[in-house]
């Protein structure tokens, strides 16, 4: 079978990462990429290519400050793609990180935007302490709505307005404030459109900020893609983990100061660009140590068995999931990570193998489905052209015996 441009999707004959992490396995070097399979694009990079290596780090980021690699944006749509998005514990893992940080300053959390929400009964499981509140429209997942919503998980199917923050500031009570609102649709909107979307949403947040006064704030953060700069909220760019393979999307943490306006900023769209184009091709795909607890051979089998290889996201997974335990249970190890991982597989809505799925990719899947559609129509319409034929013949039967 030939190797497939997009690893992260699954396509005819292979649906899952398992035999890829099983042929990685074999490699007697773990600092290798062939031994790292969310690496292996960079085997398929032209020989020539300028691509500097973050290898020899001995972290990965978390942040994106200033003084970040950039790189000039082009497209990738005919570039291999190794790297994996997953939506759900994208979200998961940013907000994992947020109440690791700051879950001792406030014990009730107003989550805005966040239907489907399949990881969010997961994620309140891990902090019974947290009472969370959260907003959307749209329908929630089954487990996030009782009877199956665990205690501290109460939702409310509507938009998050002004009005609800000022109810919910009127309570006086600390809280963490999370935003993941999105109106704009780059496959539905037209340029003009998904632009001025993106901007009203940042208004949005900036105003549910200034109302509800949070101890912190984690919210959505993406520019227009025209060239130009933003004045909004100032803080902390915190990196996602899991986020899609060419994404231009970060995570905004926000510390409002009692007593003071917001401070805000002007962003440069561009800057944001050129360094999330880097974080994407290269610091995604570099190879990262793994922690002291997992520097064995058998940890690092446990843990590729589990699909978490050394790449950026699957380290970064490793880093909080090991400082959660430390945290919550008992001192990490590699089968309490990758058991774990398991776990919040499950959370995320994938089952506990989760990490070595290789999903439809949404366009093929419609298509698969708009097939599966067409060949129960076509078995249809024989059917009832069947089952016509048959009355015939039986009538005639009927006709000719009178």
């Amino acid at each position: 079978m030939p190797w497939p441009w997009n690893l992260a999707k699954g396509a005819v004959g292979r649906r899952s990462w398992a035999a890829d992490f099983a042929l990685a396995l074999r490699c007697r070097d773990p600092s290798c990429a062939l031994a790292n399979p969310h690496t292996w694009q960079r085997v398929a990079l032209p020989t020539d290519a300028d691509v500097p290596e973050l290898d020899a780090l001995p972290s990965p980021p978390r942040v994106l400050t200033g003084a970040c690699p950039r790189a000039e944006y082009r497209q990738r749509k005919e570039e291999a793609k190794s790297t994996v998005h997953w939506g759900q514990r994208k979200l998961f893992m940013a907000e994992l990180e947020f109440l690791l940080d700051f879950a001792a300053e406030a014990q009730l959390l107003v989550y805005a935007g966040a239907a489907e929400g399949h990881h969010l009964a997961f994620l309140c499981e891990l902090f019974p302490e947290i009472q969370v509140e959260a907003w959307d429209p749209r329908p929630f997942a089954r487990s996030a709505v009782p009877p199956q919503a665990p205690r501290n998980l109460r939702v409310h199917q509507e938009y998050f307005t002004e009005e609800v923050a000022k109810a919910l500031a009127e309570r006086q009570v600390p809280l963490l404030f999370v935003s993941d609102i999105r109106t704009a649709d780059w496959q539905r909107d037209s340029a003009e459109e998904h632009d001025a979307r993106l901007l009203a949403d940042l208004r949005a947040q900036e105003t549910w900020v200034d109302i509800l006064r949070p101890k912190r704030a984690l919210l959505k953060f993406r520019f227009p893609y025209s060239p130009g700069c933003t004045e909004t909220l100032d803080g902390e760019l915190r990196l996602p983990v899991w986020g899609p393979q060419s994404t231009t999307e970060c995570r905004l943490l926000v510390t409002p100061q009692d007593g003071a306006a917001l401070a805000t900023k002007r962003w440069d769209h561009q800057c944001l660009w050129e360094q999330l184009f880097y974080f994407n091709t290269v610091t995604r795909i570099s190879i990262y140590p793994r922690p002291a607890f997992a520097q064995d051979a058998e940890s690092e089998a446990t843990l590729r068995t589990a699909g978490l290889c050394r790449c950026y996201d699957c380290t970064r997974e490793v880093e909080l999931l090991a400082e959660y335990l430390q945290r919550r249970r008992k001192a990490p190890d590699a089968a309490l990570v990758a058991a774990l991982a398991r776990d919040a597989s499950s959370g995320c809505g994938r089952g506990p193998n989760g990490l070595l799925d290789a999903p439809t990719a949404p366009w093929q899947a419609q298509a698969e489905a708009a097939e599966a559609t067409e060949r129960v129509n076509v078995q249809d319409r024989w059917d009832v052209s069947h089952a016509a034929s048959m009355l015939i013949g039986c009538a005639g039967r009927v006709f000719f015996e009178r």
